[in-house]
């Protein structure tokens, strides 16, 4: 999976995108464990605690936000599990886009792409970087934080497209390298480069956070999941089932 997005003006390309992605792949494995369990034939398995609680409960929360009619929650995770992770804040913006502002926002990629980069700034909490470090109270608390200034940007956007209906929605973009390359002022940043620290965090063993080898909860009864390869877990733990004296030994995380 890739995890970074050079030539995506909407790209977050920071350190902030670390923690959304630790919550995107934790979530995701709650999701889908107990259908996965079942199927490898061990219905009843206990996952335990999340590894990261504070990525969890905020990336939880955040969907929760997020979802709706148009981009459902089971959506925006499967859009998560495929990255990139530098565009994780852009899809939840869209999805609030879709599901909250779809008759506001002109139907204009100049339009869209403004909207969901202001959205974006107020999902930047500066507790992202470290979010995958902090406890569930932590995580609830920034979500919550999120949550506010998300809701005063919808009105804000709402009251902007009534009285300017013709005018892009002022917004600075996460990424000004390429948006200024989409503007024709610079060339476009070429897809190899990589910003040093974050991104390459990002990209260590993104195949075993985002459980690339397993299929969506909702197809886990058509195929047999990977329990073991893909599976993310504590580090070097085990789960015990009631029938069986020992589960599956879960991967150690790095």
């Amino acid at each position: 999976m890739e995890t970074d997005a050079p030539a995506e003006p909407n790209a977050v390309r920071s350190s902030h995108s670390l923690g959304l992605m630790e919550g995107f792949a934790e979530v995701r494995t709650f999701e889908d464990f107990d259908a996965f369990a079942s199927r490898a034939g061990y219905p009843g398995l206990s996952l335990g605690d999340p590894q990261y609680p504070g990525a969890y409960a905020a990336v939880d929360n955040l969907l929760d936000q997020a979802a709706g009619p148009r981009v459902t929650r089971d959506m925006l995770i499967d859009q998560g599990t495929r990255g990139p992770a530098t565009m994780h804040f852009d899809q939840l913006a869209d999805a609030v886009v879709r599901n909250r502002l779809a008759e506001v926002v002109p139907d204009r990629m100049k339009d869209r792409t403004a909207v969901r980069a202001a959205l974006i700034q107020t999902m930047k909490h500066d507790q992202w970087p470290t979010m995958h470090k902090r406890s569930a109270v932590a995580g609830n608390l920034a979500a919550e934080d999120i949550r506010r200034s998300l809701n005063a940007k919808v009105d804000e956007i709402r009251h902007h497209y009534r009285a300017n209906p013709a005018q892009p929605f002022p917004a600075e973009s996460p990424n000004a390298e390429a948006a200024r390359a989409e503007l024709g002022d610079l060339p476009p940043p070429a897809a190899e480069t990589r910003v040093a620290g974050p991104m390459a965090d990002l990209s260590a063993n993104s195949q075993m956070r985002f459980l690339n080898g397993q299929a969506p909860a909702a197809q886990a009864t058509r195929h047999a999941p990977s329990l073991g390869d893909g599976a993310r877990g504590r580090t070097g733990g085990q789960v015990a089932t009631p029938s069986r004296a020992t589960g599956p030994t879960r991967p150690a995380r790095d």
